[in-house]
């Protein structure tokens, strides 16, 4: 009777255990991943990307800019300045047809020339050039020297002269000495050079 008693309850732990570990070990299925779309449409005209709603607001923030006359007192706008150039083409004509290729004169010849100094004196020299007219509204300058290689320059000059003609005087040379200079044109990021000629100081 004891040894029945014994087995019954060794199966009945048996069977409990045998519960208890279906219950905790048993994996619970993993619900399949379903795709949802949405059912929300945006309205009309709204950005539907985050670049376009950067942009959006952007504009929106432009929108609430206000501009009072104060700027105009601005000292930064006080020290604009406009460094353009006056048009002496006709009116329809302005600027070259394609300005990519390199300046040619209009009337075949040179487009710079530098011409003779004078007067020249024991300590001054007044130089000389003249450009095309289609390069008249454009910044000259001259390049001068003791070599040829032209060590100095004039500041430029943005005057406009109907004939093309522009000149500036040097002061302060030595009396007795040889100078090298030539004429130029600074337009568009492009150098035109004229010819480069000499005089010789006068001896004092």
């Amino acid at each position: 009777m004891k040894k029945i008693f014994k087995n019954a309850l060794i199966f009945v732990l048996i069977l409990a255990a045998a519960v208890v570990g279906y219950l905790f070990l048993r994996k619970t299925p993993e619900a399949p991943l379903q795709t949802v779309t949405p059912t929300t449409t945006a309205p009309a005209g709204a950005p539907t990307t985050a670049i376009g709603q950067e942009f959006l607001n952007m504009l929106l923030s432009l929108k609430n800019l206000k501009i009072d006359s104060s700027v105009f007192k601005d000292k930064v706008f006080l020290n604009l300045r406009d460094f353009s150039t006056p048009i002496t083409r006709d009116p329809g004509q302005e600027g070259r047809p394609n300005p990519f290729l390199p300046f040619t004169s209009e009337t075949g010849g040179a487009l710079v020339e530098t011409i003779e100094a004078t007067p020249v004196t024991g300590s001054e020299a007044t130089l000389n050039g003249l450009v095309d007219l289609s390069l008249a509204a454009a910044a000259k300058r001259f390049k001068w020297g003791q070599t040829e290689d032209l060590e100095n320059q004039t500041d430029l000059i943005t005057e406009t002269a109907s004939t093309g003609f522009f000149s500036k005087t040097l002061v302060d040379l030595v009396p007795g000495t040889t100078y090298f200079f030539r004429a130029e044109v600074v337009s568009g990021g492009q150098v035109v050079p004229g010819e480069t000629l000499s005089f010789t100081t006068l001896e004092e």
